[in-house]
């Protein structure tokens, strides 16, 4: 038994606990999002961490009893980010007691598991029986700005967290469209799950140099809530018009 469903970015597999179906998957989401053009190459990672997933859910979730099912999805979530969620027919564990480190000991052949989807994931959560899993990961680990237009408003969307990592990318970002005599912001956070003091510092000095403009307008769209507590408590939203909007 192997069932796969895709839709626009979303595939999704449903198969008995043999170990020799993981590379059924993992070659059937090679080809489904081959087709999203994302290199091979670049697919690597998401590779590696949807095989532990699919492997831990077999070995230890179903105790390799063949008639339990394993579910798993892959979903793209927009430029290089995806979900990946994977279920099991087990009792679940205490995930409270995952060791996430790599073993100093080279030689201990268990525990690395975890540690290397910890490695590569940017979020992972289980549910409360914890016997599902779902991880969030970018493809690149370095975050990207993409900038897009809507009438008046040039749009920044950073396709991760904004950490001190990338501040002089982002400062570079928003010099160059001040150069360009732009005036009319809006900032799409639909994939920031973090930003650091560095990066609220040029927001900071950013929007001070956008507001010495005539004509101007800073609006932030899709702040998750801790971002939004964040930024009442340093109270960038009395610059900033943060606006409720669907992603």
């Amino acid at each position: 038994m192997f069932d796969v469903n895709e839709s626009n970015n979303r595939i999704s597999f449903a198969f008995e606990s043999d170990s020799n179906q993981i590379n059924r998957v993992i070659e059937e989401t090679h080809i489904f999002f081959h087709q999203l053009v994302i290199g091979t190459s670049e697919l690597s990672n998401l590779n590696l961490v949807l095989r532990e997933l699919l492997n831990n859910a077999i070995e230890h979730g179903n105790k390799e009893i063949h008639e339990k099912k394993v579910q798993c999805s892959v979903e793209h979530l927009g430029r290089k980010r995806f979900k990946i969620i994977v279920q099991d027919e087990g009792n679940g564990f205490d995930y409270e007691d995952i060791d996430w480190e790599i073993p100093l000991d080279p030689r201990q052949t268990r525990n690395r598991g975890f540690a290397l989807i910890n490695t590569f994931a940017d979020q992972v959560k289980f549910n409360d029986k914890g016997n599902q899993i779902t991880v969030f990961m970018s493809l690149s680990r370095e975050t990207e700005f993409e900038v897009t237009r809507d009438g008046d408003f040039h749009i920044i969307t950073p396709a991760g967290d904004l950490t001190s990592a990338v501040e002089k990318k982002f400062r570079s970002t928003l010099d160059s469209l001040l150069e360009e005599g732009i005036t009319h912001f809006r900032f799409d956070f639909q994939f920031v799950e973090d930003i650091d003091s560095v990066s609220l510092s040029v927001l900071i000095v950013f929007s001070k140099m956008v507001t010495k403009l005539e004509e101007q307008a800073l609006e932030i769209v899709n702040l998750n809530e801790d971002l939004k507590k964040l930024f009442e408590l340093t109270r960038i939203n009395r610059v900033f018009n943060i606006i409720e909007k669907t992603k």
